[in-house]
């Protein structure tokens, strides 16, 4: 039996309520327990919202944008996103004390106690009833943009000029010098656009129009979120260290850890740019 097929309308319709939904689950899992999987699904939860508002206002643009920040699903979603670092920093030190055969228990200590700090700052924020009418004025701008369009085709091409424009912008990127901060801008702008295609996974005339192939998207986004991770981890160290300096236990292993994660990140941003340029040229 062959699965229904959906008009953009719909799919967006149904995208909506899939990650609301979502959302509203996440939120109820986060208030029993703070384990990374259910801060991850709250996460993305909201970037996957975040995406479908950005592609509604290239859509039809409103006078008034109703972006995350400053509001409160903003709030929410800087604390979770503090929280979901912390915890893969210290899933990735467990991993570098088992390949490294070396203990790191003055960083342990430190990211247990922001963990802390940021579950306690979360608590209060974990209930949907204070975000309901941000959802609710996503839900409007999608029905202000359904009602809109009357035709397939004009919606159509609406969305494909904006996931064209962003992936020129995401090329222009991927062959800029690869900076931190170009990296970091060209990971969110793809990751949003990836988000988008999901909107649409269903839409074969849209894919088969694209400029390049979106299944070549998440290796390198899983390339990019690596290199990520090891700058994060890196700078959190640093940052440490200036702090806390020779007073920390294990200073010496700490300075032997910035070293080999500097080294790693290097590597992986050569691959990055070898990559980026070859996808570039698709």
């Amino acid at each position: 039996m062959s699965e229904p097929t959906f008009n953009i309308k719909q799919s967006l319709v149904l995208y909506y309520y899939h990650h609301s939904y979502f959302f509203k689950v996440a939120v109820a899992s986060c208030k029993k327990t703070f384990k990374p999987r259910h801060i991850h699904d709250l996460r993305l939860s909201m970037k996957n919202l975040d995406a479908l508002l950005e592609l509604l206002h290239e859509i039809e643009p409103r006078k008034k944008r109703l972006p995350w920040y400053p509001d409160r699903l903003g709030k929410l979603f800087k604390v979770v996103g503090e929280l979901r670092d912390v915890q893969v920093l210290r899933s990735e030190l467990n991993a570098l004390e088992k390949n490294l055969d070396v203990k790191f228990g003055g960083f342990r200590k430190i990211f247990m106690s922001q963990e802390k700090d940021l579950t306690g700052k979360l608590k209060p924020m974990l209930k949907v009833s204070k975000y309901l009418d941000e959802l609710q004025g996503i839900k409007l701008h999608l029905e202000e943009v359904a009602g809109k369009y009357e035709t397939e085709q004009q919606l159509e091409q609406k969305v494909l000029r904006h996931i064209r424009l962003s992936w020129r912008e995401s090329c222009r990127m991927l062959k800029s010098r690869h900076t931190a901060s170009n990296l970091h801008a060209l990971r969110i702008n793809l990751k949003h656009l990836y988000y988008i295609l999901m909107v649409l996974r269903d839409k074969k005339v849209i894919w088969d129009s694209l400029p390049f192939n979106p299944k070549e998207l998440n290796p390198f986004q899983e390339l990019l979120g690596s290199w990520h991770d090891l700058v994060v981890f890196r700078d959190k160290i640093r940052e440490i260290l200036r702090q806390k300096g020779k007073a920390i236990p294990g200073h010496g292993k700490m300075i032997l850890l910035m070293e080999f994660l500097n080294k790693e990140q290097l590597r992986l941003k050569r691959r990055v740019r070898t990559r980026g340029i070859q996808l570039a040229d698709l």
